[in-house]
């Protein structure tokens, strides 16, 4: 396996263009998330988000989304589904189907669905895979080899269905040590996509076998990360660092996060937390924004611009200063460090 430096040159100059469209919202129990939950606080409101991924060569654009978000209509998911969100929903939380899918919205947006090349999965979850069936055949999916393919009913308890995978082409990557394609991006493996610099997927597993996020380079010398957030919760804000009291809140000094990660989502914990320490340290550097697809600070008046704009002009636009710290202002949607305020949050 080659090694890169901890963000990778680029061979060729080529870039690629990230635009965010949001498919819904939920509501879930922060404890999934994080712990400890503080007083108020007890439930999260977050978007979920999906990414467009366009990349020209010789006038040519190839589309490549990663993630799909919710289906149009949430009842159409499997029992065990359903089943696991009634208990949620007994402890706060809630899940709407979006008004517009993401076919939807990029048809409104003027792309044309047969010129998607791929979708990405970031894993196998109901509110990340979408609905496949709404892009035309040509459309491949890219999985990790480690994906559960299982569908329902053959399996009872899987939220794939038999039309994600009908008449279409599946293709698993690989991040074995034997694959010579595989590079290190700081101390994530990493492969790239393109076979010009432009776009990498990274191997970060923990929540699910066949976790991956991805990196792409939206100029010469910037870059964003994609991932879930039970993958890739953001290092410094209201998601991460909860202080137990507000003379404890001494950010400058603290070396570890105040929160650890909530243990029910994660198949395997110990690798979740390895692999949000490696993110972590792609997401400090100030050439990298970090962009989850559940984050409520991206949405709403100090949040991030959505499809059909790109997301590329970040650095110039201080976007990853807003994110970052936008908790530390009181009555911001990641504040977590008193009262909570009557005030509808921004």
């Amino acid at each position: 396996m080659s090694v890169l430096a901890v963000l990778p040159l680029s061979p060729t100059g080529a870039t690629v263009s990230v635009r965010a469209i949001q498919i819904g919202s939920i509501i879930v129990p922060a404890s999934l998330f994080f712990s400890p939950v503080a007083q108020g606080y007890e439930t999260e409101d977050l978007p979920v988000m999906a990414y467009l991924i366009e990349h020209d060569v010789n006038g040519k654009t190839e589309r490549v989304m990663f993630d799909l978000g919710l289906r149009s209509d949430i009842t159409q998911l499997p029992p065990s589904f359903q089943a696991k969100w009634k208990a949620r929903e007994a402890m706060g939380g809630m899940m709407t189907s979006p008004e517009k899918d993401v076919a939807t919205q990029l048809r409104e947006g003027g792309i044309e669905l047969g010129s998607v090349k791929s979708v990405v999965w970031s894993h196998y979850h109901a509110d990340h895979t979408g609905d496949m069936s709404t892009f035309t055949s040509t459309t491949e999916l890219v999985i990790h080899e480690d994906t559960d393919v299982q569908t329902y009913p053959s399996k009872q308890d899987s939220t794939l269905l038999d039309s994600d995978f009908a008449n279409r082409t599946v293709r698993k990557v690989s991040f074995t040590a034997s694959s010579t394609k595989v590079f290190k991006i700081g101390d994530l493996d990493a492969l790239d996509y393109f076979g010009d610099g432009s776009f990498y997927i990274l191997d970060t597993p923990g929540h699910c076998p066949g976790h991956v996020s991805t990196l792409a380079r939206v100029t010469p010398a910037s870059f964003i990360i994609t991932a879930s957030r039970q993958q890739a919760g953001r290092t410094v804000d209201g998601a991460q660092f909860l202080p137990t009291n507000a003379a404890g809140f001494d950010l400058l000094n603290r070396t570890t996060p105040m929160l650890q990660l909530g243990k029910p989502i994660y198949d395997d914990y110990t690798k979740a937390k390895e692999t949000l320490e490696k993110i972590a340290a792609l997401d400090a550097h100030p050439d990298v924004l970090t962009l989850l697809a559940h984050d409520a600070s991206l949405i709403g008046e100090h949040g991030i611009d959505l499809f059909p704009a790109s997301v590329d002009d970040w650095q110039a636009k201080g976007l990853k200063e807003m994110l970052v710290w936008g908790f530390m202002k009181e009555g911001h949607k990641g504040w977590r460090f008193g009262p909570k305020l009557n005030a509808e949050a921004k």
